[in-house]
């Protein structure tokens, strides 16, 4: 909303759709990733942590609805500080790829820098007709040898992330923001 002199940002109404956006165990098919108390900058204080590039590594989650344009989110923070490098031409290159909607997810990777060297990664797509739960985070053999930590994973039937929906158990909405009275 802006009258010209003001502006308020309002959200629409959105549901993370993955069931523990900040998980402490493992779910769904984990592979080679462990799971570990950690202090972020920003207020979270777990985390899911890759490694190297010694083995494939990956973290599964959510259920994307199929033929729908998806945005899948993650707060990440490199063990070395770097920006991190999502690959944007498959599986060889970055530090990671997502995989959403049942399909390997590297065009238009965002990146926001949230300060302290953490920073929110996302990728938007339009899920396959089986999409299921093949979305998540991957790290082949082929990329890049550098550690990471990962929270906050938020997985939206948008064409854009909003602002982050936290889940214990169980998939979250928000409802819409609404704005009564704003040119008084």
């Amino acid at each position: 909303y802006t009258d010209g002199t003001a502006s308020i940002l309002l959200e629409p109404q959105s549901t993370n759709l993955v069931v523990n956006s900040e998980p402490t165990s493992v779910e769904n098919s984990d592979l080679n990733i462990s799971y570990e108390a950690f202090s972020w900058s920003n207020g979270f204080s777990d985390c899911v942590k890759f490694g190297d590039n010694s083995v494939e590594r990956r973290r599964r989650m959510g259920v994307a609805p199929a033929l729908t344009e998806c945005t899948f989110s993650v707060y990440v923070i490199m063990d070395d500080l770097s920006k991190p490098f999502a690959s944007e031409t498959g599986t060889s290159s970055g530090d990671f790829y997502f995989y959403l909607g049942g399909v390997i997810s590297y065009a238009g990777i965002k990146y926001k820098d949230c300060g302290g060297n953490v920073w929110r990664v996302s990728t938007t797509r339009v899920s396959s007709s089986s999409a299921g739960n093949y979305n998540g985070v991957y790290k082949s053999t082929s990329q890049s040898s550098k550690g990471f930590r990962m929270v906050g994973f938020q997985l939206e039937a948008l064409p854009y992330a909003t602002s982050y929906i936290p889940t214990s158990g169980a998939i979250a909405t928000r409802l819409a923001d609404k704005v009564t009275g704003a040119g008084d």
